[in-house]
């Protein structure tokens, strides 16, 4: 494996493990998921997870917003800390709609199910680049098929576009000192990532 591809995993296995395991502020999946498991008003699991969804993308677009307001002189940090925030929340979110659909978050193959959903709309055309076509996974049960081979390329695939985002937010250098154009931009962009991502773990785990 080449050193950008040990990069990318490396990336992978720590935003994934930052999600499940929950990191200050951040409570873990399993509490998260736990809350809604709970909460009597939702008749189903799949209006658990809208509202999974719709919460954690707001709470999301709100943390990265944040981040962003420093403009130039908490530069230094925000670049690191909206990614690593974003992904953590992303991780999050689809490891809890796992876990609201009944799945075993401890699985090694939900676990990178769990990092695949963080590719959002991309999660497609990654499979696709790796010859498995995304409706015909979701007919077989997610994981079920897919060999180990292909579960590593998807964490490698995952961690490069991960990366590739760490390096868009740097290029945005000169957004970033404007402070609330930066706050609003950045935090919009992150909500709607955020629910694309839940979507995406959604169609992958909803149980027929």
């Amino acid at each position: 494996m080449s050193i950008l591809g040990r990069r990318a995993l490396e990336v992978f296995n720590a935003a994934v493990d930052r999600g499940i395991e929950g990191l200050p502020p951040l409570s873990s999946s399993w509490e998260l998921a736990v809350s809604y498991l709970e909460n009597r008003s939702f008749p189903s699991p799949d209006q658990r997870v809208d509202a999974l969804i719709r919460r954690e993308a707001r709470k999301n677009a709100f943390c990265t917003a944040v981040t962003n307001l420093g403009g130039v002189v908490t530069l230094p940090l925000a670049i690191p800390a909206n990614a690593y925030t974003s992904f953590a929340y992303q991780a999050r979110l689809a490891a809890s709609v796992a876990l609201v659909y009944g799945h075993d978050i401890r699985s090694h193959k939900v676990r990178v199910l769990v990092g695949l959903s963080m590719a959002g709309r991309r999660a497609v055309d990654l499979l696709k680049t790796l010859g498995v076509r995304f409706t015909t996974m979701l007919l077989e049960r997610s994981a079920a098929q897919l060999s180990e081979k292909v579960l590593a390329d998807i964490g490698t695939g995952v961690g490069v576009r991960m990366l590739a985002q760490g390096g868009e937010q740097a290029a945005g250098i000169l957004l970033k000192a404007v402070p609330l154009a930066s706050a609003v931009v950045c935090g919009a962009i992150d909500w709607n990532y955020c629910r694309a991502v839940g979507r995406v773990s959604q169609d992958i785990f909803r149980r027929e």
